[in-house]
């Protein structure tokens, strides 16, 4: 069970922030992503169509023999989550409540903004389990809806991206918080613009960093984490175009440089 490896999913390119940082405290541990490229962005979807989409990433998942899974999307989490550990009889993981935990941790003015997908908003997990957490912080929420587009398009790092990202941010600036969830694991990969936008007064929470955290506390409790040093094996698959997926990744995750291949998981195909 233990050299089994852990699977992620996500909507795109967005999850391999977490695959980064799992990496980083996992390194022994095999891996296998899936991203659902073919139908993103998930945050202009139904719920219905989020949950199917989501089932069939872990269905194909668990015909890799995983252990674990991670929702390695926000939108995922919100929807698909709940229904799916209903039925999956594998430990799934989310990553709201570990970047909720993350964020409370280090506000100091208990002022959180959190900005996500417009599905994702328009469920108020944030709000709900912040509040859940500690009564008293002041939430406020924002649609991103052009940054997993940027993210996509491999422009994360052009001026015309940082002029975007400063407008989309300005009903952001013009509210007293000191703490940000990126609440879309695709946000980290436009972090340098964000900072720059609201300025260094400003910490941005991971939430996939910090659900990295808790996946390696998951296993070690447990007994699944691999201990013993190891090469590990890496596989990466997308349902939308592997050279599209494979630009961002080599900027992401250079040190792994692992092809992606393609996959459908559309009804009848796995």
């Amino acid at each position: 069970m233990q050299e089994r490896p852990i699977g992620f999913l996500d909507s795109g390119v967005g999850g391999l922030t977490v695959i980064k940082a799992a990496v980083k405290l996992l390194p022994y541990e095999n891996m296998v992503f899936i991203g659902d490229q073919a139908h993103l962005p998930y945050g202009n979807k139904t719920a219905a169509q989020i949950i199917k989409y989501v089932r069939a990433a872990v269905d194909f998942l668990q015909t890799k023999e995983v252990k674990a899974i991670v929702f390695a999307c926000n939108t995922a989490t919100a929807y698909a989550l709940p229904v799916l550990q209903a039925e999956v009889d594998l430990p799934l993981l989310g990553v709201v409540e570990s970047g909720a935990r993350a964020a409370l941790a280090q506000t100091q003015n208990q002022k959180i903004a959190v900005l996500a997908t417009q599905a994702t908003v328009q469920t108020d997990i944030y709000s709900k389990l912040l509040h859940q957490l500690n009564p008293t912080v002041a939430v406020h929420s924002w649609a991103m809806p052009d940054f997993v587009p940027i993210v996509e398009n491999n422009q994360a790092q052009t001026p015309q991206t940082q002029s975007l990202v400063d407008r989309c941010l300005a009903p952001v600036r013009a509210w007293d918080m000191d703490t940000i969830i990126l609440g879309c694991t695709h946000y980290p990969i436009l972090a340098p613009a964000i900072q720059a936008s609201v300025g260094p007064q400003v910490h941005l929470v991971d939430a996939g960093a910090a659900t990295a955290v808790t996946l390696k506390q998951f296993l070690n409790q447990q007994q699944l984490a691999i201990k013993q040093p190891q090469q590990p094996k890496y596989e990466f698959y997308t349902t939308g175009d592997p050279q599209a997926f494979d630009q961002v990744a080599q900027q992401w995750l250079p040190e792994l440089m692992i092809p992606a291949q393609a996959v459908n998981l559309d009804e009848g195909a796995i």
